[in-house]
């Protein structure tokens, strides 16, 4: 008859109370934006050194390392996102403010075009000068109306790239307004091109050749005039 081995005596390890404190700070940590982060670091250090030396008299080594992955994440990382995340509304109206700023040079060189072309036409760009236009450079007229109005400006010379001029950032929304028919003895304060709109606001160029900031709702009641002509914008 053989004799069943005796039963151990040796008690389970205890759950070192290090490892677990330092798991909850870990946690805590994307709760308090990494405040108890550097604790769990710590403790989850201290922990997992108690528990190799106790011989296996402690336990709860998972515990401890959840606590210093999350408390590395929240003392690392968690920061540099918070920062992200507050500099991103500052960073977003600095690139909106450039695109402002490029949108206003761009008409004011549109708005040196128009004057170089009304002192040759007497008018600035329409579908009756592109006639004039095709004839005076040899060109076909066909792509020279319509929304391709302003073509006539780079066609006659009077710019480079009408493309460049009219390309537009990411943040702006819908196309151009051109208001033809007008020349250089109409009001100086009359509007002849409206940008573009960037966040509820439009730009818009008179016949002097200054550029104001227009609400949405002032853009939108001057672009239902019956003469406006829209004109695509091209994105960067």
């Amino acid at each position: 008859m053989t004799t069943a081995p005796p039963l151990s005596s040796q008690a389970p390890p205890q759950t070192s109370g290090l490892a677990i404190g330092g798991m909850i700070c870990g946690i805590l940590g994307f709760l308090t934006t990494g405040l108890t982060g550097l604790p769990a670091v710590i403790l989850g250090h201290i922990g997992l050194s108690q528990i190799k030396k106790s011989g296996g008299a402690l336990g709860g080594g998972g515990f401890a390392i959840t606590g210093l992955i999350t408390g590395y994440i929240t003392v690392l990382i968690l920061p540099i996102a918070v920062v992200v995340g507050l500099l991103a509304p500052l960073i977003l109206r600095t690139q909106v403010k450039a695109d402002q700023v490029e949108m206003i040079s761009n008409m004011k060189m549109v708005g040196l075009s128009l004057l170089e072309f009304d002192q040759e036409f007497g008018g600035f760009p329409s579908d009756e000068t592109a006639r004039l236009v095709a004839e005076a450079t040899s060109s076909e007229d066909l792509e020279m109306t319509g929304s391709s109005v302003l073509r006539q400006l780079e066609v006659f010379g009077c710019t480079d790239s009408m493309d460049e001029l009219l390309a537009v950032g990411s943040g702006a929304e819908g196309g151009w307004t051109y208001f033809p028919g007008h020349t250089m003895e109409h009001h100086y304060e009359t509007v002849i091109l409206i940008s573009p709109t960037i966040r509820n606001e439009a730009m818009a160029l008179r016949i002097d050749n200054s550029v104001e900031t227009l609400s949405e709702y002032e853009a939108a009641s001057l672009r239902a005039a019956p003469d406006a002509v829209t004109i695509p914008a091209l994105r960067r």
